[in-house]
């Protein structure tokens, strides 16, 4: 398809979103005021998020909690029907109109009864009185920045080593699980590699070219993922940067030092600390159950570094970080 019909037709669907959405949510529009309770913890899936989250959910303050309501919203988002309609490209800020976020402001608004779009599970805590809307997500992490130039709100942005991400999310969902699958046609736009300092432009290009992210090519899907969450890391690293309301921190140095991390992280988000944070961060750091349960928080934290690799073969994972090193992305 070409450049110009793409447009027009994620023109068409936006249209028919604004439709849908207009129609269930009739109190939202341009001039809402910006909630000042918003907090969001971003990364990309498998980095530690679920952890990060889920304890400083168990905050003493009162809030609603949600996790990664994004992709399972029922008026789903317009933006790619082929993989994952959440994916968006890059651009350095977004209309108080666009779909994203329009999306993430209804959520802030307590007066509507958008529950009934998003599976019960996706709730996780709905305080009475609530104080602050705490959102985890790992989707559309192409719009983090706009996230953080709209809403201006306490941000924790959060990495890990690409090789356990990527050794992660395919041993749980295998060559064929779509994830990064879009952000990798997106992370070689000419206006993201020069927004985070790319400095091997050309390298980067070349290598998500040569290697596709197709599940019957092995070596395309482990390279282009690798390629294109390294990229998405340096993003959210330099973001943090360049925002006051942002923080950068990696799964490593959780691992490191859960406590003093988690209590320095729950300061900066303004939330108060309470008997159950420190009960549920204390017990995650102990595996609870030999049997395996990929999204268990509970985990021997002093094992998770430099753990063994569970889908990766080491050769491979040699492979990607020198390919990581040829592109500056190390």
């Amino acid at each position: 398809m070409s450049t110009k019909f793409n447009k027009f037709f994620l023109h068409l669907k936006t249209l028919l979103w604004e439709r849908k959405f207009s129609a269930a949510f009739n109190t939202l529009d341009e001039d809402t005021p910006r909630a000042e309770g918003l907090r969001l913890i971003i990364g990309p899936g498998r980095s530690g998020t679920s952890w990060l989250s889920r304890v400083l959910a168990k905050t003493s303050s009162p809030i609603t909690f949600l996790n990664e309501p994004l992709h399972p919203f029922r008026i789903k988002l317009p933006y790619n029907g082929k993989w994952d309609h959440t994916a968006v490209k890059y651009s350095k800020t977004l209309s108080p109109k666009s779909p994203l976020i329009k999306l993430y402001s209804i959520l802030l608004n307590h007066s509507d009864n958008w529950r009934q779009y998003l599976p019960a599970k996706i709730v996780v805590r709905s305080d009475n009185k609530t104080k602050f809307t705490l959102i985890k997500e790992v989707h559309s992490l192409l719009a983090t920045e706009a996230l953080l130039n709209h809403f201006n709100c306490p941000t924790i942005l959060i990495t890990r080593n690409p090789v356990y991400v990527i050794d992660s999310a395919l041993s749980l969902g295998g060559l064929k699980t779509p994830i990064w699958r879009t952000e990798s046609e997106y992370v070689n736009d000419s206006e993201f590699l020069e927004a985070f300092n790319f400095s091997k432009k050309n390298e980067i290009i070349e290598t998500l070219e040569k290697f596709k992210d197709s599940p019957d090519n092995r070596k395309g899907v482990i390279i282009s993922k690798m390629v294109t969450v390294a990229m998405i890391n340096r993003m959210l690293k330099i973001s943090a940067q360049k925002y006051d309301n942002a923080v950068h921190i990696t799964y490593e140095d959780l691992c490191s030092n859960p406590v003093e991390k988690f209590k320095a992280l729950a300061s900066f988000l303004t939330i108060e600390k309470g008997p159950d944070f420190y009960n549920l961060l204390n017990d995650s750091f102990i595996k609870k159950s030999y049997s395996y349960d990929p999204y268990s928080i509970f985990r021997n934290t002093n094992e998770q570094l430099d753990r063994p690799l569970k889908f990766l073969k080491e050769k491979e994972a040699r492979l990607a970080i020198d390919i990581l090193g040829s592109c500056d992305l190390l």
